[in-house]
């Protein structure tokens, strides 16, 4: 009698830990960090009339923990180059600009809107024996039609060198290297479409107006090319701030899991 009780009891162990652990994922899952923004930024936004609310928080599943797996772990520990490019239009109507943005299929800021872009690779066989890396704006040709599909290379009617981030950071959290980071901004006419493609769920054009008043954030540093290729605008130089920020405050919870898991912390 006794044998059946304790077997009962421990079915109902097994079933109750393991509804627990559901629960908890579920959480997990689920939860958020609220940054709390410095007192800079807030007069930032606040003379500038920007909403900064979708850069102060931070999604454990989508930010931190696709940040610390195992497949962006085997790219740590060497300087990592990649390219964003800028890709605008106007539209004819009103001379609004829009600006071709992604939503990334993975982490961090999964699904959130980005800059098309990638890691610099080889360009020719004569640089895969050389060991060189394709220039930046060669990137941003062939990151921006493989995410996008639009053809730069035939449709820029106008193409601005946004410099280059040398040896940062602060810029992506998946790595405790540096990160080097060149942007271009490519103009193209009104008539031309894109649609997601590669490690983009979805590619569209938004209009600037709802980036710049904090409708739509950007994710990683990319304000910072944004307010690059229109540098008059004071509102975008405000989220690239609020974008820091978040970087920095996702850092830090990063370098908590990397601990745990004996990698290398990103330095500050």
């Amino acid at each position: 009698m006794s044998i059946i009780f304790i077997i009962v009891n421990l079915k109902k162990l097994k079933r109750f830990y393991s509804l627990t652990k559901s629960l908890y994922n579920l959480t997990y899952k689920m939860a958020t960090i609220q940054i709390q923004p410095s007192a800079q930024l807030v007069r930032m936004a606040s003379e500038n009339n920007v909403d900064i609310s979708k850069y102060m928080t931070i999604s454990l599943e989508t930010d931190v923990e696709e940040a610390t797996n195992d497949f962006n772990f085997k790219k740590d520990g060497r300087h990592l180059k990649t390219a964003d490019p800028v890709i605008s239009r106007k539209v004819p109507e009103t001379g609004e600009t829009e600006i071709c943005l992604i939503k990334r299929k993975y982490g961090p800021y999964k699904d959130a809107w980005c800059l098309p872009g990638g890691f610099r690779g080889k360009s020719t066989v004569i640089d895969i024996i050389l060991g060189d890396e394709e220039a930046y704006e060669d990137t941003c040709y062939r990151e921006g039609e493989e995410e996008t599909t639009i053809n730069l290379r035939k449709h820029a009617i106008r193409a601005v060198d946004l410099g280059e981030i040398c040896a940062t950071y602060n810029w992506d959290v998946r790595f405790s290297s540096p990160v080097s980071i060149g942007g271009f901004h490519f103009e193209v006419p009104y008539d031309v479409s894109c649609e997601g493609a590669d490690d983009a769920l979805v590619a569209k054009w938004i209009k600037l107006s709802d980036i710049e008043d904090g409708k739509i954030q950007l994710g990683f540093a990319h304000p910072y090319w944004v307010s690059r290729a229109f540098p008059d605008n004071k509102k975008l130089k405000v989220l690239f701030v609020a974008a820091d920020e978040n970087i920095q405050a996702l850092k830090k919870l990063v370098n908590v899991v990397r601990k745990t898991k004996g990698r290398p912390e990103i330095r500050a």
